[in-house]
């Protein structure tokens, strides 16, 4: 890419995964095919949450959620 365009900026933006996680839930709980409770999804994927948020174990998971503003 650099090659074929020197002078091109590339800007990544990245959004905190905890605000993101909540966004996501409801937008899906707006349109119907999430579950009521947000606790009932995080249960539901924990493995996929903590991939995202670079947890190893559930209680690193637990540590960073309640560290979260959200």
């Amino acid at each position: 890419m650099k090659q074929a365009n020197p002078g091109l900026w590339v800007f990544l933006m990245v959004r905190d995964p905890f605000k993101r996680l909540v966004s996501d839930w409801r937008m899906r709980r707006a349109e119907g095919w999430a579950r009521v409770r947000l606790s009932e999804e995080v249960r539901n994927n924990l493995k996929a949450l903590k991939i995202a948020v670079g947890a190893a174990a559930d209680d690193e998971l637990i540590e960073l959620m309640q560290s979260s503003r959200d």
